[in-house]
């Protein structure tokens, strides 16, 4: 479970619970919206980075949503600038 609290005080505790909780998910949702695995980690790292700096304040469920939507955002993003 992911304490706020704790990742407020401590960036570095905050950014390996997000990684442990939710990289895999969504690594696989962008990987479903953009096919190419090079594509999709570009895309998870940034996705992480924006993640990461509103970590605080947020349940893990609502996190979670959020990570989905911010993932479903730079994966269309990704897909416009390639047309």
């Amino acid at each position: 479970k992911i304490n706020p609290g704790a990742c407020a005080s401590d960036k570095e505790y905050g950014f390996k619970l997000l990684m442990e909780n939710f990289q895999q998910p969504i690594y696989w949702h962008i990987r479903r919206l953009v096919v190419s695995h090079e594509d999709a980690e570009d895309i998870l790292q940034e996705v992480l980075s924006v993640s990461f700096v509103t970590l605080t304040g947020l349940g893990k469920r609502a996190r979670w949503h959020m990570d989905v939507s911010i993932a479903t955002n730079e994966c269309l993003r990704f897909l416009n600038s390639r047309k």
